[in-house]
C-alpha cells in the first residue's frame, strides 16, 4: 500500500472478506534498495490501514492464529467469511514468528528476506537429488533463520527486484 496512491482500494480489499471465505493481507512497505528513503514517505504503517478499515467497513476482531498464517496478525470483520491479515515488518518487527523462506527467481531459498544469506536448491534439483536432500536444504535453510529482528539497514542492496520480489 502506498499512500496517496492506492488507499483508497483498502476499503474494497477488505469487504472482499465479508461474503467470500477469502483471506486479504496487508503489509507495510519494507523501505529497501537504494531509493528506499526517497520512496519511505509514501509508505502506510498497518496502525493506519486498521483505522481506514475500522471507519470505513467495520469492526476489526482478533482472531487465532493458524499454522500458515506466517508473520499476519489475523482479523475478522463481524460476521465476514473471510479474515484480514495484517503485517508490519516495520512497525511490528515480526521477525520471532516469521516462518518463511523465500525462493528466489535464481533458483535460491532466502531464509529471511532482510539477509544476503542465500543456500542454492536449484543445482540440487539440477542434479536430480533425492525427497530427503532437498529436505536437507530446506531444514538447513531453516535452521539459518535469523532468532530476533533484523535491521532494514542491512536490506537488499537493489531492492525487492533482486530477489524475486
Amino acid at each position: 500500500l502506498l499512500q496517496g496512491i492506492n488507499e483508497s482500494d483498502i476499503p474494497a480489499l477488505a469487504r472482499l472478506t465479508v461474503k467470500d471465505p477469502v483471506d486479504v493481507r496487508f503489509i507495510e512497505r519494507i523501505p529497501c534498495g537504494e531509493h528506499a528513503v526517497s520512496r519511505f514517505p509514501y509508505s502506510f504503517t498497518s496502525r493506519k490501514v486498521m483505522e481506514i478499515i475500522r471507519k470505513e467497513v467495520g469492526m476489526l476482531v482478533p482472531v487465532e492464529r493458524g499454522p500458515l498464517d506466517g508473520p499476519a496478525t489475523m482479523f475478522s470483520l463481524t460476521g465476514a467469511r473471510g479474515r484480514i491479515g495484517i503485517i508490519d515488518p516495520v512497525t511490528g518487527h515480526f521477525c520471532g514468528t516469521c516462518n518463511r523462506l523465500r525462493l528466489t527467481a535464481r533458483g535460491t531459498l532466502r531464509p529471511c528476506l532482510l539477509s544476503s544469506k542465500e543456500i542454492d536448491i536449484k543445482a540440487a534439483l539440477r542434479q536430480g537429488a533425492l525427497d530427503r536432500e532437498l529436505t536437507e536444504i530446506v531444514r538447513e535453510a531453516v535452521l539459518a533463520k535469523p532468532a530476533g529482528n533484523t535491521s532494514f539497514r542491512k536490506c537488499i542492496e537493489g531492492g525487492m527486484n533482486v530477489i524475486g520480489g
